[in-house]
């Protein structure tokens, strides 16, 4: 910040008990930006009032969320196809310093080892198995089963750090992967959880609102169970068991089909929003419920 005097003047007003004076201050604080974030941090280093202190820590907090919201936005309303981008904007929420590029340089040379592997005289089940076995067996990627409401499974950063995850983000890794690899894989967001199916298609012809596109599913993958391979009966039965009072009328088609990007980080939303309520943290649920609503008017 230019002006060191101003700064230290509207800091030391955040103390003020006139709530009127200290909103306009926020606000003003506030208005700078991203930039005043290091100034902040240094003036809570610097001071020693637990009241100043947490003013502070929520001024930093609205100014992170304020830009994770607006580019968010920004991500929503573009065409949203870069699942990957979408999913780390996410993962900044919670962890505003993360280096997106490590995280891209991971999936990288995750996707090479794959490639180098892949041939075009292969199958697509032959492919998917070449790319499990990389996945899961050399990068060790799992499913966090013991702990699956733990918001950290919603982060890929964390699932990096873990090779844990749930369902959503271990797919999302799974999707960002075969999309480079052009692999015709998308994303199902079958109730109760979250999977991927592989299209036989003509990259030039297809669109995954086709009236046959459900006849060109190939197979289904689950990414929580190191990319196993299963039918739509298979689904059917798996539903069932979940929910027993589940009847065939219940059954929408639409079950079945690939969902938009849009729609696979709203389901990414709502896991984490569901893994906070469960912890009790009512702030992070109403931030997280608002990025999912931009989604939502969005579409």
């Amino acid at each position: 910040m230019k002006n060191k005097k101003e700064f230290t003047a509207l800091i030391s007003l955040l103390e003020d008990p006139d709530d009127e004076i200290f909103t306009h201050v926020f606000e003003k604080l506030s208005s700078f930006g991203t930039n005043i974030i290091p100034n902040l941090e240094n003036a809570w280093e610097e001071c020693f009032d637990p009241i100043l202190q947490k003013r502070i820590e929520e001024l930093i907090h609205r100014i992170q969320f304020e830009s994770i919201e607006t580019e968010f936005i920004e991500w929503a309303e573009s065409e949203a196809t870069d699942i990957l981008k979408g999913a780390l904007i996410i993962s900044r929420y919670q962890y505003p310093d993360l280096n997106e590029n490590e995280i891209i340089e991971k999936i990288e040379r995750i996707k090479t080892d794959i490639w180098i592997e892949l041939n075009d005289d292969l199958t697509a089940l032959e492919k998917v198995k070449i790319f499990n076995h990389i996945f899961y067996n050399v990068h060790r990627f799992s499913a966090n089963s013991v702990n699956h409401l733990d918001p950290q499974n919603s982060f890929l950063n964390i699932v990096f750090d873990n090779k844990k995850g749930n369902s959503i983000s271990l797919g999302i890794l799974y999707l960002a992967i075969a999309e480079m690899l052009e692999l015709p894989i998308y994303g199902v967001n079958l109730p109760f959880h979250f999977i991927l199916t592989f299209i036989d298609h003509n990259e030039q012809t297809l669109s995954l609102f086709d009236e046959d596109i459900k006849a060109r599913v190939l197979f289904y993958i689950n990414p929580f169970n190191k990319g196993a391979i299963f039918t739509e009966k298979e689904i059917l039965t798996y539903m069932k068991k979940v929910n027993p009072k589940l009847t065939d009328d219940d059954i929408d088609s639409s079950f079945f089909l690939p969902c938009n990007k849009k729609m696979i980080i709203s389901v990414l939303l709502s896991q984490l929003i569901q893994s906070y309520e469960s912890l009790g943290y009512i702030a992070k649920v109403e931030e997280l419920q608002i990025l999912l609503d931009h989604l939502n008017e969005d579409s």
